[in-house]
């Protein structure tokens, strides 16, 4: 009998529940009919608006009656109370800036209200283009910055060969002290990626491992401004043992720190000592152990280049089963107007009708064997270079000031790594 009188009590919730559905939904049906013959009885009211309106209170109804009917509803809005704030878009994504010179943060475009002075090296968010400037929220207050001030970075997808930097706590100059810092100076000389140092073994006979200790302010850079980067590690092992724990140091730093556009191939970097180095003497033996390094590191799903002075690449690593990051520095002050390859070709060619310069030319480099050779480049090794480091003296003639080192990269090559994940943060 319980079970009885619950049944009863439950079916006669039901029917009232529905008897005042049905008694809402005729007031609003009255309503809206009426809404609309006094709309259509309006002589300053068009027939097309009228039905415009009709179509769009239609939908409204239907959408109640939906609501109504089945506790559900198709408004976003009307699916929860609290409303998370959304972050400010501008063009489909968030756009970082940096303040790059003082400037005055105004109320609106009009220029006419001052808020505050804002200064240089200060981040902020786009929220929209303005007149000559935009809308911009500084962390602590929106308001209106002409154009002139503010710097975002924007991909070079176009060109052929794009700019990089590569930088290290031994390299930096003294002010990069700050994530901002080295903001201001990607986006002022216009890089399109960057290559941060990780860390390394020690060339001396000890061998010991070390940590960069300004990878994460220039890491935070990056992330902030959106540039594609990617990491090196200085290489010194001698034997597997040490590979298999360099292997270890590099798995571990990306496991431990996850970042969104840290998405460059790991640069390897194996450097001559000049004869000081514990590696210096068995270049023809390390060609196994970096190939053992790299299939390592594949299996960990993180993809290797090799950087090195570009003879030693001919003479001794034609067999690492990467692409190369060469070195080679022109004594040009400035961003060469060709790619690497073709800078040789030219040497080489000037060779050739020049004989008498050869003692000087640029393809005279020492190797690990002793003496001075003029070497011949291959087309097996011109394949495999994804990346020229030009300089470790910047480009004073091209307005880039200070002991720092920059490359060409094949924008083609490195932009694959980049496009996917810049698409998905859109």
């Amino acid at each position: 009998m319980a079970e009885d009188d619950t049944s009863a009590t439950f079916l006669n919730h039901i029917a009232e529940k529905e008897f005042f559905m049905k008694l809402i939904l005729k007031m609003m049906l009255f309503i809206f009919a009426s809404t609309i013959l006094t709309a259509c009885s309006n002589p300053f009211v068009s027939k097309e608006r009228t039905y415009m309106e009709y179509d769009n209170k239609a939908e409204e109804v239907s959408a109640m009656i939906e609501e109504l009917t089945t506790g559900e509803t198709n408004n976003e809005e009307l699916k929860t109370e609290e409303i998370k704030e959304e972050p400010y878009y501008f063009e489909g994504h968030v756009i970082h800036a940096i303040i790059s010179k003082d400037t005055t943060l105004f109320q609106d475009v009009t220029k006419e209200t001052p808020i505050m002075l804002v200064t240089r090296g200060t981040n902020v968010d786009l929220i929209a283009e303005e007149g000559n400037g935009y809308l911009t929220n500084t962390g602590i207050v929106d308001g209106y910055i002409d154009k002139e001030a503010l710097l975002y970075f924007t991909f070079n997808q176009k060109d052929a060969y794009t700019l990089a930097t590569d930088v290290s706590a031994f390299n930096h100059p003294k002010d990069f002290v700050s994530s901002e810092a080295y903001e201001l100076y990607l986006l002022e000389n216009h890089f399109n990626y960057a290559i941060l140092r990780i860390g390394g073994r020690g060339y001396g006979t000890g061998g010991s491992l070390y940590s960069d200790s300004k990878t994460d302010v220039f890491a935070k850079a990056c992330e902030y401004l959106g540039v594609p980067y990617g990491y090196y590690y200085v290489e010194e092992a001698i034997n597997e043992k040490e590979i298999r724990e360099e292997a270890k140091f590099i798995t571990d730093y990306y496991q431990k720190h996850p970042r969104t556009f840290a998405v460059l191939p790991m640069s390897i970097d194996m450097e001559y000592q000049h004869g000081q180095g514990r590696t210096d003497a068995m270049w023809e033996q390390r060609v196994e152990l970096i190939n053992l390094l790299i299939e390592i590191l594949k299996q960990e799903g993180i993809e290797c280049m090799v950087y090195a002075n570009g003879a030693r690449i001919e003479t001794y690593l034609k067999n690492l089963h990467c692409n190369y990051w060469t070195a080679m520095y022109p004594v040009d002050d400035k961003i060469p107007d060709m790619f690497y390859p073709e800078y040789i070709k030219m040497q080489e060619e000037q060779n050739r009708i020049h004989p008498e310069n050869i003692e000087d030319s640029i393809l005279n480099t020492k190797v690990n064997k002793g003496g001075t050779e003029t070497l011949t480049y291959s087309e097996e090794y011109f394949e495999k270079v994804v990346g020229w480091q030009f300089t470790e003296n910047a480009a004073e003639r091209d307005g880039i000031i200070g002991m720092l080192d920059l490359s060409l990269m094949d924008n083609a090559y490195f932009q694959k790594y980049y496009l996917p994940v810049l698409q998905n943060t859109q």
